[in-house]
């Protein structure tokens, strides 16, 4: 008998390909802002290596989605990084 191994990257294939389009875009364009308002950098760099992070960021999440085992941690991982984020952008716009 043999053993029977299975690809963890199809499994879910629906929520990881939303996860992949959806989240992910959604994820690397919040996380822009939100890294200006820790990163120390001067006003202009802060948002500007974001930026430029963006694509870099982007293909780490993309193919993260794919390549985890777990679709419960891609989730996990996407909102937390949405949230906490968000978070920072809301306490640098309020700060005034």
């Amino acid at each position: 008998m043999q053993p029977n191994y299975k690809n963890a990257t199809f499994d879910a294939f629906k929520n990881r390909t939303v996860l992949a389009i959806v989240m992910t875009l959604i994820t690397s364009v919040v996380m822009i802002p939100g890294m200006a308002t820790y990163l120390p950098l001067h006003q202009n760099d802060s948002i500007g290596l974001p930026i430029l992070f963006f694509p870099f960021i982007w293909t780490a999440l993309f193919l993260y989605s794919y390549l985890a085992r777990s679709v419960l941690r891609i989730w996990l991982v996407m909102v937390s990084l949405t949230l906490g984020h968000g978070i920072c952008i809301y306490f640098a716009l309020t700060a005034g």
